[in-house]
């Protein structure tokens, strides 16, 4: 029983791209979600991943930032944990209801270091 209690982290990783959504979801616990694609055209060039990645966000510093993202549509460098067991997160809409969970840790718009009141903690 003890195994089904606690979070685990398994990974850590980063993504690029842009804020495509922001929302808060949730049946039991509301969460702060976004998701991350890939893509856009700029001038005629460009290119567009297959799916979003979904992300939690816990640090309300941090979910500003990525409002401000998804607002400028500026493409993003979001650095991210990953937990093995989150039962209180949304499905949203990627369907990621339990297991292997994406939070985000720091966030940086692409080209641009990352300015410390910007690192999430946990």
């Amino acid at each position: 029983m003890l195994l089904l209690t606690g979070c685990w982290t398994t990974g850590q990783g980063e993504k690029v791209g842009t804020v495509i959504k922001v929302a808060d979801e949730g049946l039991f616990r509301t969460t702060h979600e976004f998701e991350i694609v890939r893509g856009g055209m700029n001038g005629g060039q460009g290119s567009f991943s297959i799916k979003p990645s979904c992300i939690t966000v816990e640090d309300t510093e941090l979910l500003q930032q990525v409002r401000a993202a998804f607002n400028s549509q500026r493409e993003i460098v979001v650095m991210y944990r990953q937990e093995l067991f989150a039962p209180l997160r949304s499905s949203g809409e990627c369907g990621e209801v339990i297991f292997d969970n994406k939070f985000l840790t720091s966030i940086q718009v692409r080209g641009e270091g990352i300015a410390s009141n910007y690192q999430g903690t946990k």
